[in-house]
């Protein structure tokens, strides 16, 4: 079993003392059938409340100016290996702010040694306005080579 937290601090003005935090916990275990189960909880303070998002606050988001649209986040994991080649995994992501989130299930397949195609697919729950849900369905195919 694992347990681990990271926290920062941020001062966005050195005139004043007013500090911005962002905080992680999470937790994993790993079953003796090799099922493996994550979680982790997400908090920054400068994300934007949810009844005060705003249009720029989705630019800054898209930007990469800040880690989450939203304050607070829940993230959770469960991957299962069937076999030597193909591992079973689904995730989800909520946004506990404004009640959306995403739930993906994804097969991965190791086709030859550090080369694998991975299969995703999307389920995004919530309003047109909130975070996660501009859209219902999403799907994604990739082949990975490592190097």
């Amino acid at each position: 079993m694992g347990i681990r937290s990271e926290a920062a601090v941020h001062r966005l003005d050195y005139e004043n003392d007013n500090l911005q935090y962002e905080y992680v916990i999470g937790a994993d275990y790993t079953f003796a059938n090799s099922l493996f189960l994550l979680t982790e909880y997400y908090h920054s303070d400068l994300g934007s409340p949810a009844d005060k998002t705003v249009f720029d606050d989705y630019l800054v988001y898209f930007a990469g100016e800040r880690k989450s649209l939203n304050q607070n986040y829940l993230f959770a994991l469960a991957m299962y290996p069937l076999g030597d080649l193909l591992d079973v995994s689904i995730f989800g992501i909520a946004n506990l702010d404004d009640k959306s989130a995403v739930i993906a299930p994804q097969l991965i397949y190791r086709i030859f040694q550090d080369v694998e195609l991975s299969i995703l697919g999307s389920w995004f729950v919530g309003d047109s306005t909130d975070e996660f849900g501009f859209q219902e369905y999403g799907a994604r195919v990739r082949l990975r080579a490592y190097f």
